[in-house]
């Protein structure tokens, strides 16, 4: 029998599994991470269900239109946050702690700064804005869950060790309890319920964060530091800020064609992507800081590549599944409990396959880690042009919910694919420019390794 083995390759084999066993043992914390996100995909995409069968869709449509918010009001962060986020893993992979705590005390410094503008910007503009008590309950309740996303924001990117992936998995466990345990605020006093309970939901996560944080220890506020942050985040900003809005773009769309109905009537559209990204984003959030980590270590762009790769492939065969079986239960659904919204079961179900190529997309974070700032020019111009572009031609013909789904399935293809070709290029064309980006990440006072 072993004679046998070994002519069919199977001491092969046997590294094969022993190398698959090796990295599994080294990626526990992903893979448990990775779970807990499932669930809470999955919980999450129940609780938003059973909301689209409590609420009517002119009522969601005001709810969703409030929450544009949320994505817009990022502009006050100006990339401090997104800089952090690739230099506070680069200066650990230089082990380099005091750069690092210096960073987080002055990323941290400016978010607050933030946060005190949207307030006296947001609060004025909401009293005039409002047509109703409603209404501007929805806004400062959207205000208010901002103002703490922008801090929870901060402080998920000082979670970047295992030990602090660990207990951002505990955190995420017990949001997502919180977010069953709520539900039946929604359920009895609807809107306004909606609106409190994204507020209380906001705040417990931000303050959960804030309990758990790794870094206790920070350092002043420094001119020079928020320059480094600034150089680094702002364009990284711009292109996320730009990736961002383009989901935006169909509720826009229909906004403007046929008001809240209609954009209510998209909300199960919209709750399937939101869905779908949860997991490959929650992948992204630990693989990024391990890309700036790696570089900051070894200072080769080539490294970058597997990495990237093997997250697009990952991210990508991990949704495959979950939009195989959302497209075959929507139609049953859609039909049997939440009857009001049968008009979007086409929009629905296309949506599943997006957001199969939106997950796929997050290994385009390897161009950041190396500023690439060309390729990301391209990546994002790509998603930007085609992601306004093709749902509305769609629309324009077709006028249907379904056509402008079918437009962002179109869009989010051709961005995966040349995201990928971006990657591939920047990775392998050379390393002569890699030390200049090391020198170039880091804060003043600062050498290279």
């Amino acid at each position: 029998m072993a004679s046998l083995i070994e002519q069919l390759g199977g001491s092969r084999i046997v590294y094969w599994v022993a190398t698959w066993k090796s990295g599994v043992r080294g990626h526990r914390t992903l893979f448990r991470y990775s779970a807990v996100s499932i669930f809470s995909q999955i919980a999450n995409m129940g609780c938003n269900l059973l909301i689209l069968r409590w609420l009517a869709p002119v009522t969601m449509g005001t709810w969703q239109s409030a929450m544009l918010i949320l994505t817009y009001a990022s502009l006050v962060q100006a990339g401090v946050t997104n800089g952090l986020n690739r230099e506070l893993p680069f200066a650990s992979g230089k082990s380099n702690d005091k750069v690092a705590a210096d960073l987080a005390g002055t990323a941290q410094t400016a978010t607050v700064f933030a946060i005190i503008i949207l307030l006296l910007m947001g609060v004025p503009i909401a009293l005039v804005l409002a047509r109703s008590k409603l209404v501007l309950l929805c806004i400062f309740a959207a205000l208010a869950g901002t103002a703490s996303a922008l801090y929870r924001n901060y402080l998920t990117v000082t979670y970047r060790a295992e030990g602090a992936f660990e207990t951002l998995t505990k955190i995420l466990l017990a949001e997502t309890l919180l977010a069953v345990a709520t539900l039946p605020i929604v359920s009895r006093y609807g809107l306004g319920g909606m609106a409190g309970r994204f507020v209380f939901l906001s705040l417990v996560g931000c303050s959960l964060n804030y309990i758990g944080r790794p870094l206790r220890h920070l350092g002043r506020f420094s001119w020079a530091d928020l320059g480094l942050l600034l150089r680094t985040g702002t364009p990284i900003f711009i292109f996320a800020y730009l990736e961002g809005i383009v989901g935006t773009f169909p509720r826009l769309l229909l906004l403007a064609n046929g008001g809240v109905l209609l954009v209510g009537l998209f909300a199960p559209a919209n709750a399937i992507m939101s869905a779908l990204f949860i997991v490959p984003a929650s992948i992204a959030q630990y693989i990024y800081p391990r890309m700036s980590y790696q570089l900051g270590k070894s200072g080769k762009a080539i490294d970058l590549w597997p990495i990237a790769r093997n997250t697009a492939v990952g991210a990508v065969l991990c949704s495959l599944p979950v939009a195989a079986l959302l497209n075959c239960l929507l139609p049953f659904a859609l039909h049997q409990w939440f009857p009001a919204y049968r008009g979007s079961e086409w929009a629905a179900r296309w949506m599943t396959i997006a957001g199969i190529f939106v997950g796929g997309s997050i290994a385009a974070n390897a161009l950041c880690s190396l500023k690439s700032w060309a390729m990301m020019a391209i990546h994002t111009g790509t998603r930007l042009l085609l992601g306004l572009a093709l749902p509305w031609i769609c629309f324009v013909l077709l006028r249907s919910l379904g056509a402008i789904a079918f437009g962002v399935v179109i869009s989010e293809g051709v961005t995966f694919v040349v995201g990928l070709c971006c990657i591939y290029y920047r990775t392998h064309k050379g390393s002569g420019d890699d030390q200049s980006i090391c020198r170039k990440s880091m804060a003043p006072n600062a050498t290279l390794a």
